[in-house]
């Protein structure tokens, strides 16, 4: 009877958690009542909430006898209904991942309204490859604004190299960005360049290499920037956000300003 009872005693005891639970902060935090992300962001704005399951780690001859916490998955919400979505991001790393994606989103605003009020073009390439920027930051913009999901990885994986951010796709067709180490130790304005770079891949297949060349938007010496097909390369987005928008021309990229003022020279 004796072992009977604490045959099943024991396996009450060490039964695994069949659901999955939102905590705040990680899978060691305060357990909320919610089970979904969605439901506990309308309760927990500006928090970090990760939803977690329990899964056994040791097996004995009665069943479990230990069993452990594992993050399934995790997000930011604001107050506004905002979501960002993390996966294994820290409290401060989280908190400089959304100062370089505000920054990132004020930098966007400017290189629009600078767009916008370009209705002039150096050749009749340059005006299509213009109006393809366009688009493509309209795609940026939204990703940024609504389609975020972002994979803190260390040193793991791809992280493992010179990389400060990689876009890497999900099940489902979508596209995350995955931060490495070092993202979290450069200039905010370079962290947020860098989400830019990262969001035109993960929207709009935007590219790195041309003929298995590496392309920098106004860093590759020698060749002339008119014959870049610099509407879809990556790195055009990020250099428009740190150094403003400049419109391309046979041998320079010219800055914005100079460029008005030679299209209405006394202005």
């Amino acid at each position: 009877m004796f072992q009977l009872f604490c045959t099943l005693a024991c396996l009450s005891f060490f039964s695994v958690q069949a659901h999955a639970v939102v905590k705040i902060g990680n899978c060691m935090g305060h357990e909320t009542t919610y089970s979904s992300l969605n439901a506990a962001c309308e309760r927990y704005p500006n928090a970090i909430l990760v939803q977690c399951q329990q899964t056994c780690t040791t097996y004995g001859q009665l069943g479990c006898t230990d069993a452990t916490w594992a993050e399934t998955a995790s997000a930011f919400c604001t107050d506004t209904g905002d979501r960002m979505k993390l996966r294994k991001c820290i409290n401060e790393e989280t908190g400089f991942i959304m100062q370089a994606l505000a920054l990132a989103k004020k930098r966007m605003t400017q290189i629009r309204n600078t767009l916008d009020r370009m209705q002039f073009a150096t050749g009749p390439n340059e005006a299509k490859k213009l109006d393809y920027a366009r688009k493509i930051l309209a795609r940026i913009d939204y990703w940024l604004n609504s389609d975020r999901q972002f994979l803190c990885k260390g040193k793991q994986g791809a992280c493992d190299g010179p990389y400060n951010a990689l876009a890497v796709p999900l099940s489902g067709g979508a596209m995350a960005i995955r931060i490495c180490e070092p993202f979290f130790t450069s200039p905010m304005e370079y962290a947020a360049a860098t989400l830019i770079h990262e969001a035109s891949h993960s929207c709009c297949g935007t590219v790195d290499k041309v003929n298995g060349k590496d392309m920098y938007y106004g860093k590759t010496l020698g060749v002339p920037l008119s014959s870049h097909p610099w509407h879809t390369i990556a790195d055009t987005y990020a250099y428009w956000s740190e150094y403003g928008v400049c419109v391309p021309s046979t041998d320079s990229c010219m800055p914005v300003k100079q460029a008005l003022h030679n299209k209405n020279p006394g202005s």
